[in-house]
């Protein structure tokens, strides 16, 4: 090859270096043969020029090129030489690629946004009528094969909510709660990696975050199943929770730190660790070095985007068999701005099926409900305040599927409650639950409403929830 220095500097030499440079040790493998073949051709005088685009080394490293070759001939018109420019196109060519990507984005939401909305809700309906049907049945054959369509459900409703949780209309509940709760319960359901000792240890008095609880546990989810994964035999994760403050912009990865508070929640594993390759690849949808058949490569992608929609960021420090360092940061709201939303009583998250508000003044009451209703694998939301959880319905009620009401509220009108939820939500469902006192009164029911006498369990909330979902 005879250059000039421009040329040279492309692929990264000087030009003495290329007088006699093999062509194989210029061009990507994956790219020589088409390239030789092509040059053959020029050589035979089958084509008197080509142009196409490659892959060439540049120290090492893989640049997209787009080259240009003519034939030049001789008096005799033989092929002895052959003219050749380059061009550097790898950030056109990543552009390229970026845009395809995004098209896959837009593809995937269509698909997340729409199917997945409407799944969901034959997945609530199938899930309560298999737990109606524990209650129902005295063979015990029969139980066994409701808990494993309840299982199967459950599996593909979590499945489901990670299509959600991708979508570009994907809905969050806002509320005030404590993540290191959160954390211990994501913990808690993944124990069944008896191999690995898991710690967490959290300051004190770290701040409350305005955010989805379920989207947060999702996210939480994806990131620890990810790192006991990654563990082969026995090892251990530390998680860390603590609050951090950046006083001015600092560039993370690809995003920007803003100034301000952030609750950072670190999560470290012994496993076998991400070369730099696989921590760029990790960014990408669909990207996975696990050989189950059952993992996606979704569940740091989704996690990213739940994080970000909340204004956090996701860092990943890791080396091959050193371990994974993830660090998630999310943003601590000023509670005086967010001081007119309503925070509930408490706060109980599973498998996330139903979201359910529950209004109850008695706490112990209130606590054993949300108790149940949680075994169920449903996300309970409960106030003491009947004001309170009309204004959470308020701002939550495309989320929200019903709402569990108490008749003997003290100072409290029921009519008007209802008539207050209502003007919210035209199409509101409400499980009203009536004392032993009043149990011979015949109450009018409707088709969003369902009458359910105290004391609940388990069985009496299975009929009263799939009588009510079942109404739609």
């Amino acid at each position: 090859i005879l250059c000039n220095s421009q040329y040279a500097q492309i692929l990264g030499h000087e030009k003495d270096e290329l007088l006699f440079k093999k062509i194989d040790l210029l061009i990507n493998s994956d790219n020589l043969t088409n390239i030789i073949t092509k040059l053959s051709e020029l050589y035979a005088g089958v084509t008197p020029h080509f142009q196409l685009s490659t892959k060439m080394l540049h120290q090492q490293k893989q640049i997209w090129v787009y080259m240009s070759v003519a034939a030049f001939t001789d008096q005799y018109n033989n092929v002895n030489y052959a003219i050749q420019t380059i061009e550097n196109v790898t950030q056109t060519k990543e552009n390229q690629n970026h845009k395809l990507v995004l098209e896959q984005y837009k593809t995937l939401n269509k698909i997340g946004s729409t199917y997945a909305t409407l799944f969901d809700s034959y997945l609530k309906s199938n899930y309560i009528n298999a737990y109606r049907l524990i209650t129902a049945t005295e063979k015990a054959q029969n139980t066994i094969y409701s808990e494993k369509i309840i299982k199967a459900t459950a599996l593909a409703h979590n499945l489901n909510n990670q299509l959600i949780a991708f979508s570009y209309k994907n809905e969050k509940i806002k509320t005030y709660f404590d993540v290191v709760q959160i954390v211990n319960t994501v913990v808690e359901n993944l124990n069944c990696y008896t191999d690995v000792n898991t710690t967490v240890h959290s300051e004190n008095n770290i701040e409350q975050i305005f955010a989805d609880p379920q989207l947060i546990k999702t996210a939480l989810e994806n990131i620890i199943s990810n790192a006991y994964e990654a563990i082969p035999n026995e090892g251990e994760i530390k998680i860390k929770i603590d609050s951090v403050f950046f006083d001015n912009e600092q560039t993370l990865i690809d995003n920007e730190i803003k100034k301000g508070k952030f609750v950072r929640i670190q999560i470290s594993d012994t496993g076998i660790g991400m070369n730099s390759t696989n921590i760029e690849n990790s960014h990408n949808p669909f990207f996975t070095t696990k050989l189950n058949e059952h993992k996606y490569g979704m569940g740091l992608t989704v996690a990213r985007k739940i994080i970000k929609e909340h204004g956090g960021y996701i860092k990943i420090e890791s080396k091959r068999n050193s371990g994974t360092n993830v660090y998630l940061y999310i943003p601590v709201v000023d509670i005086e701005n967010g001081s007119e939303l309503p925070k509930p009583n408490e706060i109980l998250t599973d498998k996330g099926i139903v979201n359910i508000i529950m209004i109850e003044d008695e706490q112990i009451v209130r606590e054993i409900s949300a108790a149940l209703l949680k075994k169920m694998g449903f996300n309970v939301y409960s106030f003491s305040s009947p004001n309170e959880a009309i204004g959470f319905y308020k701002e939550n009620n495309s989320l929200i599927d019903f709402l569990i009401i108490d008749n003997t509220l003290p100072n409290t009108d029921l009519n008007i409650i209802n008539e207050q939820l209502h003007k919210i939500k035209t199409d509101t469902k409400i499980i009203q639950l009536n004392t032993a006192s009043n149990i011979n009164e015949k109450p009018k029911e409707s088709t969003n409403k369902v009458i359910l006498h105290k004391p609940i369990s388990i069985e009496k909330l299975a009929v009263a929830i799939s009588d009510l979902l079942n109404k739609e």
